[in-house]
């Protein structure tokens, strides 16, 4: 017995139903678009159309058939009129305004979502910069002076490839910049400088004294040489030339 004939319903119920759709729905926005873009011509066209037409006057025949000849009077009087451009600048001058107005409408009419979105991201940007400006002014203002003093003063120590303790003890000695210990607390806290680079300057310096590395590795961490700590100064070691 012959297996039936599957229809064609049953064969458009499978996987590629949904994407059939979509090319058709696809197909049909495009026929619309066309039609829309088709009519947009013809009336621009039938403008045009009717302007001219009315502009231009068609011509005179006799009655048997050839150009009747136009009378003195008649050509003065045309003279006179002029060209029908000239004599309706007015509408001519509206007619050309219309005709730009669709024509910009449909070219621009898809960047109007873009220009807006770019208006707003950078609307946001530009609120965003301007309060993180303000917030670092406001935490600037409510440092105290001494602190930022400090600060300053720990910048200064850094460049001489001091270690972070090193740096405080100076702040904060008798003989040094006799600091608060919590001034001098925020200033190594917030200095922007590479404590290894620090370590590995200083073994540098020992280096061209002839020590040994081990000997470096002990000026480095002791309390009375580069107060550096033991990971800065295996780092400072490891990256010595040999």
């Amino acid at each position: 017995m012959r297996a039936p004939r599957a229809t064609n319903k049953s064969l458009a119920d499978g996987p590629d139903a949904s994407a059939t759709e979509a090319r058709d729905c696809c197909l049909k926005c495009e026929i619309q678009t066309a039609k829309l873009n088709r009519n947009r011509h013809i009336i621009v066209l039938k403008f045009f159309g009717s302007v001219f037409a009315f502009a231009i006057p068609p011509p005179r025949y006799s009655q048997v058939g050839s150009f009747e000849y136009a009378t003195k009077g008649e050509i003065m009087n045309e003279k006179k009129q002029g060209n029908w451009f000239a004599r309706h600048k007015f509408l001519t001058a509206i007619g050309a305004l219309i005709i730009i107005g669709v024509i910009s409408t449909g070219v621009n009419g898809a960047n109007k979502p873009d220009s807006k979105a770019n208006t707003a991201t950078s609307s946001s940007a530009a609120a965003t910069d301007d309060a993180a400006a303000s917030d670092a002014t406001t935490e600037e203002e409510s440092v105290p002076a001494e602190y930022l003093s400090a600060l300053s003063s720990a910048e200064t120590y850094a460049m001489m490839d001091m270690s972070k303790d090193g740096i405080y003890d100076q702040l904060v000695s008798k003989f040094g910049g006799q600091f608060t210990k919590a001034a001098a607390k925020y200033a190594v806290e917030n200095v922007d400088v590479d404590w290894n680079a620090n370590a590995l300057a200083s073994a540098e310096t020992y280096q061209e004294m002839d020590m040994s590395p081990a000997a470096i590795h002990d000026q480095l961490t002791s309390k009375f040489g580069g107060r550096f700590t033991e990971s800065e100064a295996d780092y400072a070691i490891a990256n010595l030339s040999k």
